[in-house]
């Protein structure tokens, strides 16, 4: 298996000390968290952030459409910081 294409037995998403930047200012700084529920299809999530910048930034993080800048995610066992990680999640 490639670094980045394995799906886990872990937690369907898990960030840790995630960040994002635009240029000079960050959109999020040192986000963790963990959905741990295994079946994502029948369930909803809400997003609340002081910036909609923040939650912009995090929505695309989860559908691989940004990379952060510093930390880790993990979407479904892919490393959401690898560019073929990013392409197989917006599938």
């Amino acid at each position: 298996m490639e670094s980045g294409h394995a799906v886990t037995a872990f937690a369907p998403v898990h960030s840790a000390g995630v960040g994002v930047r635009y240029d000079s200012r960050w959109a999020l700084r040192m986000v963790s968290f963990r959905l741990d529920q295994p079946d994502l299809g029948s369930a909803s999530l809400g997003i609340v952030a002081p910036r909609s910048a923040a939650a912009t930034a995090l929505i695309g993080l989860l559908s691989g459409r940004i990379s952060p800048s510093y930390g880790r995610l993990r979407v479904f066992g892919y490393d959401m910081s690898l560019p073929a990680a990013r392409g197989a999640a917006r599938r």
